[in-house]
């Protein structure tokens, strides 16, 4: 029964992890986005 709960956990804190992850990434290539389109123009 604890191992159940253990990968439940794990789970969570992976989700967390990639969702943090994508977050990240997300807002490192918009700031790039941004900064090619002011270079443009």
């Amino acid at each position: 029964m604890n191992q159940i709960y253990f990968l439940a956990a794990i789970m969570n804190y992976a989700d967390k992890l990639i969702i943090s992850t994508n977050i990240f990434v997300f807002l490192r290539c918009k700031s790039a986005f941004l900064k090619k389109v002011t270079h443009f123009r």
